[in-house]
């Protein structure tokens, strides 16, 4: 998709690990979703197994992670 917004803008750049380049143009993609929340087990691992003794479950504040394999392991 990304190829193709460079493409209608006009942009000819170099493919690299992530991005299109051009002198004056970055244009970048990602593959899928790349956040996730953290499961429940995170906050508190009595959260592993359901119960109707913890539910339901609100968090005062949610807890996010990167999805495995969402990162390149070119970029830290």
């Amino acid at each position: 998709m990304a190829q193709e917004f460079a493409k209608a803008l006009k942009i000819n750049g170099q493919r690299k690990d992530g991005y299109l380049e051009s002198d004056d143009s970055v244009v970048t993609w990602c593959v899928g979703h790349l956040v996730t929340m953290s499961y429940p087990e995170k906050y508190d691992i009595k959260f592993k197994r359901w119960s109707f003794d913890t539910l339901p479950f609100l968090p005062r504040e949610f807890k996010y992670e990167v999805i495995p394999g969402s990162k390149s392991s070119s970029r830290s």
